[in-house]
């Protein structure tokens, strides 16, 4: 599989600083000091590690909390698929715990959304409310799950996913990196699955479901042109909804690669074929030997080219008729001669009958 990326970081119309941070296969907001937009592409063969980090909107250090729980990906070993990205963020609740311990116990903390791709397998592991996406056959489905108590409720009946999207509790999370162990212990939600032909993942911060649903998503990620395209559609999308909290859009799609054309393409003339160097030897040494004979022999030892079938016809007509002429030259002379030898008989015999009457 072919990986094709692009993430595009933001703060958003609202918010003058940024508390999000992406991962895109390596590289990822590195100065968190700087609040203009980040944009990144990448394309990968097989391997890929991607991910998008919110910081607790109204934490202390909201965006350092995302930094650390990113920048570590560059020396992660996530080869054990989901196992490893729940190592990995159990990791990096720890060195959380320890940032709020350095500030006097105040809170900070960061969602996760991740996405690990090795071949045909895809991992997928989150905590909080960022969220991952899968566009297959022109569907979209989430694969992450929401660690927010209005999900809760919708999943015990209490209010209909519509009214999760302005319910006021929306945004309190039930999970998210930056829990003490004795308060509770992280659990991840993750996924394994198989890789398709053109499956496109969206990994994102809430400041985009927050303002666009999911319907508005899968129109934009169904839609034609290129990846980068699609990606700065969301993101002027959700900034022209209101833009109101940081964006972060992370797409990922997968691709196999396809075998390279035999023979010619439609349009172009068919490649010439090389002879190796055997038949080139062979052909000169026969080249040579063919010009050290005479004349005569040396037309008679080199190859005649096969006429085609008007050109064979036309050359049969020509000798039937040039063989008729020859043939008429041929019986004239004989003709003539025996016309001679009956003239002079005549002439004779004429002469021989006057003598004989004159004699009676």
């Amino acid at each position: 599989m072919t990986l094709h990326s692009i993430a595009i970081c933001a703060p958003g119309r609202i918010r003058t600083e940024n508390q999000d941070n992406v991962y895109i296969n390596g590289a990822f907001r590195e100065d968190i000091a700087d609040n203009s937009v980040f944009r990144r592409g990448d394309n990968a063969p097989d391997r890929g590690l991607y991910a998008v980090a919110d910081g607790m909107g109204g934490e202390k250090h909201g965006e350092l909390a995302a930094l650390i729980a990113v920048k570590e990906l560059r020396s992660a070993d996530v080869s054990d698929g989901c196992s490893g990205l729940a190592g990995y963020l159990a990791n990096r609740n720890a060195d959380i715990c320890d940032l709020m311990q350095k500030n006097d116990g105040a809170r900070s903390g960061s969602t996760f959304a991740g996405l690990s791709v090795n071949g045909e397998n895809a991992d997928i592991a989150n905590i909080g409310d960022s969220r991952v996406y899968l566009l297959r056959g022109g569907a979209l489905s989430q694969i992450s799950e929401d660690h927010t108590s209005v999900r809760q409720m919708v999943e015990l009946g209490a209010i209909t996913k519509e009214a999760a999207r302005s319910h006021p509790d929306r945004h309190k999370l039930t999970q998210h990196l930056g829990i003490h162990p004795h308060e509770m212990v992280i659990e991840p939600h993750t996924v394994s699955m198989q890789l398709k032909d053109g499956d496109l993942f969206l990994l994102c911060s809430d400041g985009l479901t927050e303002m666009l649903d999911d319907q508005a998503i899968e129109a934009i990620l169904s839609g034609a042109g290129k990846l980068e395209g699609r990606a700065e559609a969301l993101y002027d999308t959700a900034m022209q909804n209101g833009g109101k909290d940081n964006i972060s859009i992370l797409l990922v799609q997968a691709e196999t690669e396809k075998p390279a054309p035999q023979g010619a393409e439609r349009g172009t003339a068919a490649p010439t074929q090389r002879p190796d160097r055997k038949t080139e030897r062979r052909t000169d040494n026969e080249a040579l030997s063919l010009s050290a004979l005479p004349g005569a022999e040396r037309d008679a030892a080199a190859p005649t080219q096969r006429p085609d079938r008007k050109t064979e016809l036309r050359t049969d007509y020509a000798t039937l008729r040039l063989s008729a002429f020859t043939a008429k030259r041929r019986t004239f002379p004989y003709a003539k001669v025996i016309l001679i030898c009956v003239a002079a008989a005549l002439i004779v015999l004429l002469l021989f009958s006057q003598r004989l009457f004159t004699r009676i």
